[in-house]
């Protein structure tokens, strides 16, 4: 069962993932009021929050002396500026968070920083399991420690190679061709909708 991940706006950054019980959460101390713009997966573009979650016991949301809601965007619920409506930007903690909550989930997108980032972990993971298999069995051919890893991370990072690809509107089996993917994978994603969402 996959979990639901969200992204709100705050000051203009794109801020996530999180699951919607943050949101309920964030809502109930005003940090999320009924005009943040909020996004998840398989939504075209940015939304207001109030058209997905319920503020029945949320504060009202303030509101100035002209009658106009205090940090809402001008002119409805537009994407701020650097904002990606496909795959928002990523840290190193959350892309391998996102890419073990979606071990097997080859549907939708990932940014270059999810996917670089996971890549990165990957390397880096690999390089210390291969050292704890040289220290812990020094004369053994045996690898088991890097293998069981590898065998960990195998499946996430095949699903985020190709929602990697979706994200620039490639189909995933692009993954297969060695030097043309690598190419692919420094592409920025599309920021309006494309066929897969």
């Amino acid at each position: 069962m996959s979990v639901a991940l969200w992204y709100y706006v705050e000051n203009g950054a794109s801020i996530g993932p999180v699951q919607a019980i943050d949101i309920d959460r964030l809502i109930g101390l005003a940090t999320i009021t009924r005009d943040t713009l909020v996004w998840q997966e398989g939504m075209q573009d940015w939304m207001a929050a109030e058209q997905h979650f319920s503020f029945a016991s949320a504060p009202p949301t303030p509101v100035n002396q002209r009658g106009v809601v205090q940090g809402a965007p001008s002119g409805g619920t537009r994407r701020p500026p650097g904002l990606n409506a496909a795959a928002p930007q990523c840290s190193f903690g959350e892309a391998i968070r996102v890419c073990f909550l979606k071990y097997v989930g080859f549907s939708g997108w990932a940014s270059r920083s999810e996917f670089w980032y996971f890549v990165l972990f990957t390397f880096i993971g690999s390089s210390v399991a291969g050292g704890i298999d040289g220290a812990l069995f020094p004369y053994n051919e045996l690898t088991p420690i890097s293998s069981l890893f590898s065998l960990t991370v195998l499946l996430p990072l095949i699903a985020v190679s190709i929602r990697r690809m979706h994200d620039i509107n490639r189909v995933g089996w692009w993954i297969l061709l060695p030097l043309v993917n690598v190419a692919f994978y420094c592409l920025k994603g599309q920021s309006e909708p494309n066929r897969y969402g």
